[in-house]
């Protein structure tokens, strides 16, 4: 008997989330609670977020904070939910406040590192946070993704100078196969060039192959380019020497190998239970 009112309260749950229809969803996850002693934090809060947004969409902030709080209680690891406190938080001038929840973000899972990002350094900055320097340093050495070490850069340069900037960039690349920092670098060591037509040739040839590899991903058997995902660059070494000189000119028609896959943070939040 219970497990025939197990099954019918899931395919209950399963009509509400189709329809949308999240406080249904949630007083059906609470009878299934109540039924099997198994806990169904996680979906709740997913629910209460969906809620909070709900909320916010219709200019209901304290309904969406009450959600928010709900759903951190049911799920304290709910990383949907900090994030949404901590875009009202920047909603509400409280810059500092947000940084915070950013920051509690980035520790809860390096794979939300790149999706915050930008949001956690505008917090940083509204909030004048002193060691802004430092803590993208810090973030820099737990997952150096392309988007942090552009804006790690830029923050170098403007609070040290061209020559920092430049110096971080080549260890940078010098240990990670980042074609965008290379180009970065590049462009800043680009006033540092001597005189001279062949270094100068040289030097934009080299740019120009970058580009073009920005701009296109594995060659496939056809020979055409294919464009790649962008994540946490990966390790130089990954790469091997053998399947770089297999890229040869000579010999255009040849299939290249793929590359080796470099390692790469996901970056997607905490889906709905919609997806």
């Amino acid at each position: 008997m219970e497990f025939h009112r197990k099954r019918a309260l899931e395919g209950l749950r399963e009509i509400y989330q189709q329809e949308k229809d999240w406080t249904r969803c949630l007083e059906v996850a609470g009878q299934l609670q109540r039924l099997t002693g198994e806990s169904v934090g996680a979906e709740s809060a997913q629910y209460h977020c969906e809620l909070a947004e709900e909320s916010l969409k219709y200019g209901h902030g304290s309904e969406a904070v009450t959600h928010l709080n709900h759903a951190r209680t049911v799920d304290p690891d709910c990383v949907r939910a900090t994030v949404l406190q901590a875009r009202i938080a920047m909603g509400q001038d409280d810059s500092q406040g947000a940084a915070v929840l950013y920051r509690r973000v980035a520790r809860q899972g390096l794979q939300f590192l790149s999706e915050i990002l930008p949001d956690l350094v505008t917090a940083y900055r509204r909030s004048g946070l002193a060691d802004e320097l430092g803590e993208l340093k810090r973030l820099y050495r737990i997952c150096p993704t392309p988007t942090l070490v552009m804006m790690l850069a830029d923050t170098i340069q403007k609070r040290e100078g061209d020559e920092a900037a430049i110096a971080f960039l080549t260890e940078h690349v010098t240990g990670h196969a980042d074609l965008a920092g290379l180009e970065r670098l590049l462009a800043l060591y680009a006033p540092k060039l001597v005189e001279d037509a062949q270094t100068q040739a040289v030097f934009h040839a080299a740019q120009a192959v970058i580009d073009i590899c920005m701009h296109a991903g594995p060659i496939t058997s056809a020979g055409i380019a294919v464009s790649s995902p962008a994540g946490c660059v990966g390790n130089a070494r990954a790469v091997s020497t053998g399947e770089a000189s297999n890229r040869s000119n000579r010999n255009p028609s040849a299939t290249a190998p793929m590359p080796r896959r470099l390692p790469r943070c996901p970056s997607r939040l905490s889906p709905s239970p919609m997806g």
